[in-house]
């Protein structure tokens, strides 16, 4: 079947296209939520857009009480503790030396992520509305939070 020359390139470059689309994700544009980094460790799943460093097109953060997040191992401590409803911008700010990241998930708030942040890294924030209720805010890197690096809060 393969015995022409032009029968094995064609069969290579079929290979090699199919490799391609393998590595880079068959070319759908999606994401991975989950992934291993080389030295198999957990990865984070990726922000949405209000997740990141800076606020998202189109929001808002006037009028956003803002929280200062410390995160350390393992421990997260919140500049305040007393919440009424709101939008808030939590500032995570990494001051491990491990990596970290936020998460926050509550009533009206689906899981919100940062980004994972590097010892020594720029503080990344997310900004929520906070409705009644009661928040839980961890750190979702490896087992992170059930060593301690979890916080529940409760919005009046």
């Amino acid at each position: 079947m393969l015995r022409h020359p032009e029968h094995r390139l064609r069969m290579v470059l079929v290979l090699l296209a199919v490799a391609l689309l393998a590595i880079t994700g068959c070319g759908t544009g999606g994401t991975s939520h989950t992934g291993m980094t080389s030295a198999g460790a957990a990865t984070q799943p990726p922000a949405s857009p209000a997740a990141t460093g800076s606020p998202a097109a189109g929001s808002s953060t006037t009028g956003a009480a803002t929280v200062t997040v410390t995160l350390t191992e393992f421990k997260i401590t919140l500049s305040t503790t007393s919440f009424s409803p709101g939008l808030y911008a939590f500032v995570a700010e990494q001051k491990g030396q491990l990596t970290h990241a936020l998460s926050i998930k509550g009533p009206g708030v689906d899981t919100k992520t940062t980004p994972v942040i590097e010892p020594g890294g720029p503080s990344q924030r997310l900004i929520v509305t906070l409705q009644p209720g009661t928040y839980e805010l961890w750190c979702p890197i490896d087992h992170h939070r059930v060593q301690g690096m979890a916080v529940t809060i409760t919005v009046r």
